[in-house]
């Protein structure tokens, strides 16, 4: 299981018992609590987007 903010790591449910269940939290900036212009807005969406998308290819090019 794979959480990209802290809401869903404290909020998230965990499972016990299962040994192959592995826990990997990437902390990012909540992009909808940002206030301000619709293109402001619209930038810190984006940005957390491409920040996620390197983090997972960096994740699955350690798991080739």
């Amino acid at each position: 299981m794979i959480t990209v903010c802290d809401n869903a790591r404290r909020s998230c449910p965990t499972f016990t018992g299962d040994n192959m269940t592995r826990y990997i939290h990437w902390s990012f900036e909540d992009p909808s609590v940002v206030m301000g212009s619709k293109d402001k807005r619209l930038k810190s969406f984006r940005k957390t987007r491409d920040l996620i998308d390197e983090k997972i290819n960096e994740f699955l090019k350690n798991y080739e």
